[in-house]
């Protein structure tokens, strides 16, 4: 989808004859968001708050994590006061915050997945071809 938005409500604006996006206002329990609305489907976004994680929050998400499915093992540190990811076998991927646990960077969303406890438990990447693949959490950072 692409093209200019022609606003046909306070709240939607048509893309082409297909597709509307519809801008939900905060309010009455909602966050508010934004809607994509076309004949193949229906896409929701919900608004968030720009991430801007302290030291201590980073610190919490580092360490090691695997998947036998993928053969992969991904370390995750902090390094000059952001997170990095470091693959075998010398690449370093830094980590982008979009909102609280969530991340961008070349793999694509990196998401941190905490348990009841508020525990960093796995780390999920998804991209175009690959949603949510899980990587649970084999080891803590050393400290």
């Amino acid at each position: 989808m692409g093209g200019v938005l022609k606003a046909s409500s306070p709240n939607s604006f048509v893309v082409d004859e297909n597709s509307v996006v519809k801008f939900e206002p905060e309010g009455s329990g909602k966050t508010g968001g934004m809607r994509i609305v076309s004949e193949m489907c229906v896409e929701s976004y919900e608004k968030v708050e720009r991430a801007n994680p302290s030291r201590a929050d980073l610190e919490a998400m580092a360490g090691e994590y695997t998947s036998d499915e993928a053969e992969v093992t991904l370390k995750v540190a902090v390094e000059q006061n952001g997170l990095v990811i470091h693959q075998r076998p010398d690449r370093t991927i830094p980590l982008t915050p979009t909102y609280r646990d969530g991340f961008s960077c070349s793999l694509g969303s990196v998401r941190f997945i905490r348990d009841s406890g508020g525990r960093v438990t796995e780390l999920s990447i998804g991209e175009s071809r690959m949603w949510d693949l899980r990587l649970p959490r084999v080891q803590p950072a050393n400290r």
